[in-house]
C-alpha cells in the first residue's frame, strides 16, 4: 500500500515539474514577443539609487511602457543633480517618441534592451534594460548632469495599461 501511495505521489511531483517548466516557457515566449513587438509595461518594485538607500514604493506607483515608437516614464529620482534645470524638474517623468531602440541577446536566455528619448528639458535619457525570462527587469537610467541610478521591477504580461 505505501509503495504504490509513493509511486502516486512521485507521479504527480513529475507532472507538476512538467507543468512548472511548459509555465516557465510560457512565460519566457510571452516576454519575448513583447520585447520583440516593442509593447510592454514594467511596474518598478525597488529603486536603487548609486550610495544611497534602497527603497520598495508602492506597487504600481512607479513605471516604465513602451508603445511601438513611444517610450512614457514615470520614475522618481534620487540622487547627485550636477547640472539641473531651475526647480529640479521632473527629469525621468515624461512620454516621449523613441529615438534609439535595440535588443542584444544576453545570458540564461535574457535579453538587453538599450533605448533612449528626450525629457521635456530637451536631455537625452539613456535607459538600458535586462529583461529576464520570468519576467523580472533592471533597469538603469542615466541623464546627462545627474547621477545614475537603478530600478528593479516585472514586467506586466497581462494587457498593457494606458498611461
Amino acid at each position: 500500500m505505501s509503495m504504490s501511495l509513493l509511486v502516486l505521489w512521485g507521479g504527480s511531483f513529475e507532472l507538476s515539474a512538467q507543468d512548472r517548466n511548459t509555465r516557465k516557457a510560457q512565460t519566457a515566449a510571452q516576454v519575448s514577443q513583447k520585447v520583440d513587438d516593442r509593447d510592454f509595461y514594467v511596474d518598478i518594485t525597488l529603486v536603487q539609487p548609486v550610495g544611497l538607500a534602497t527603497f520598495t514604493p508602492s506597487r504600481g506607483q512607479y513605471f516604465l511602457a513602451v508603445r511601438k515608437d513611444h517610450v512614457s516614464l514615470y520614475l522618481p529620482y534620487v540622487g547627485r543633480g550636477y547640472d539641473v534645470p531651475y526647480g529640479g524638474g521632473p527629469a525621468l517623468r515624461f512620454t516621449s517618441p523613441l529615438e534609439h531602440y535595440q535588443v542584444q541577446p544576453g545570458k540564461k536566455g535574457s535579453s538587453t534592451i538599450t533605448l533612449s528619448a528626450q525629457n521635456e528639458y530637451d536631455r537625452t535619457v539613456y535607459m538600458t534594460l535586462t529583461v529576464y525570462p520570468n519576467g523580472s527587469v533592471y533597469l538603469r537610467v542615466r541623464v546627462d548632469g545627474l547621477q545614475m541610478i537603478g530600478y528593479s521591477g516585472q514586467l506586466d504580461l497581462s494587457a498593457v495599461p494606458e498611461s
